[in-house]
């Protein structure tokens, strides 16, 4: 059975300021206080069972949720539990998936070593074309059975550095800021490949 959880509610700051309510969202600590006079505490609800919430699952769930925990609700606590974890999304969407959990270089690398691959392969046309749908479920097969121990690793440091500052409100928003998705950097992507494609389809009548 998993570890039980306290209701969402106000609860005594766990920074260790008896003047300030932290509010706890059911899974995890959040950025939001207040004044201990300004929001009583609820009489029937214990503080987090079996778990300390400042230790590291609370707060990679907090940064795995980042500012849309909506979006994918069983996401954080699949990182933040320990073991081997496959992640489906990357071994259909590859790359793209990792830019938008914003792992920036991981994504970088396995483009660049898929890219790398792609034009190894195609110096030995009968192997390429003979095992070109093996290779690609291989490639993307290890898209999906590394992605958790990186992004494990990425909620680690930044963790650490959170900790670092003391687990203030400020360490803790930055926590969230550096965690969770980025639709805006999907779109980046989205828009350079369609430039890419632009000038490929430019130059195309000039190529031998």
């Amino acid at each position: 059975m998993g570890k039980r959880m306290a209701p969402q509610g106000w609860y005594p700051d766990p920074a260790g300021d008896t003047a300030k309510l932290r509010y706890w969202d059911g899974a995890a600590w959040t950025a939001s206080t207040c004044d201990v006079s300004m929001q009583p505490m609820q009489p029937a609800a214990p503080a987090p069972v079996a778990e300390d919430p400042t230790g590291d699952g609370c707060l990679m769930r907090l940064f795995a949720n980042g500012r849309d925990a909506f979006l994918w609700p069983r996401f954080a606590p699949k990182v933040a539990k320990r073991g081997l974890s496959f992640s489906w999304m990357s071994l259909v969407l590859g790359p793209v998936y990792y830019v938008y959990r914003k792992c920036y270089l991981e994504a970088a690398v396995g483009t660049v070593l898929l890219v790398a691959l792609d034009f190894g392969l195609a110096r030995f046309p009968s192997v390429y074309f003979t095992f070109v749908n093996q290779i690609a479920l291989l490639v993307s097969a290890a898209f999906g059975a590394l992605f958790y121990p990186f992004y494990r690793r990425r909620a680690r440091r930044a963790i650490a550095k959170a900790r670092e500052a003391g687990l203030d409100d400020a360490a803790l928003e930055g926590l969230r800021a550096k965690g969770g998705t980025s639709l805006r950097s999907l779109a980046i992507l989205a828009a350079a490949v369609i430039v890419l494609l632009v000038v490929d389809l430019a130059l195309y009548p000039y190529y031998p």
